[in-house]
Formats: structure tokens, C-alpha cells, sequence
């Protein structure tokens, strides 16, 4: 009778010791789990947060550009002679002197 209720004993505390280990692991990745996520989620919104304000300045200087550009004595002068090929080169100019890839 010793053996069996020693054994049972024994049985019982590694019943109880894998419940809690199968506990605190279930218990440990659901915590790993949702800071991994809100990490992610923070690192990404700050990422668009930068991404938006370096398209907000590109675009204030596009405007800026355009706004100086229109009102040059180039632009004036191939609007009033439209027909003259120095309209395309001037604009042409105009792009490559402010670095833009392309000229709307």
C-alpha cells in the first residue's frame, strides 16, 4: 500500500507542476504576443507619422517652386510664343535646376 500512495503522490504533484507549466507558457506567449504587436503598431504609425511629413514637405516645396516658376519672365514669354520649342527646354531647365525627377 506504501508504493501506491507514494506513487500517486508523486503523479499528483507532476499533474500539478505541468498544468502550471503548461499555464505560464500559454499565459507567457499571449503576453509576448500583444507586446510584440503593440510594438509593431507603434513602430509603424511612427514610420507613417515621418513618411507624411517628408511628402508634406516635398509637396510644399513642389508648390513653392511652381509658384516662383510662374511668375518668371521664361514661363511669361513661352505662354505669349507657345509655339517656339524653348517652352519644353526652359521647362526642362527649370526641372533639372530644382532637382525634381519630374515637372507636372
Amino acid at each position: 500500500m506504501r508504493l501506491g500512495i507514494r506513487k500517486r503522490i508523486f503523479l499528483n504533484f507532476v499533474l500539478v507542476i505541468m498544468l502550471f507549466g503548461v499555464l505560464c507558457g500559454v499565459l507567457g506567449a499571449w503576453l509576448i504576443n500583444r507586446n510584440v504587436l503593440a510594438e509593431a503598431q507603434r513602430r509603424v504609425s511612427l514610420d507613417l507619422r515621418s513618411a507624411w511629413s517628408v511628402l508634406q514637405q516635398e509637396q510644399e516645396n513642389l508648390r513653392l517652386f511652381v509658384s516662383i516658376l510662374a511668375t518668371g519672365k521664361r514661363v511669361e514669354d513661352a505662354y505669349n510664343n507657345p509655339s517656339s520649342g524653348a517652352f519644353r527646354a526652359d521647362l526642362e531647365e527649370a526641372r533639372l535646376q530644382s532637382g525634381f525627377d519630374f515637372f507636372p
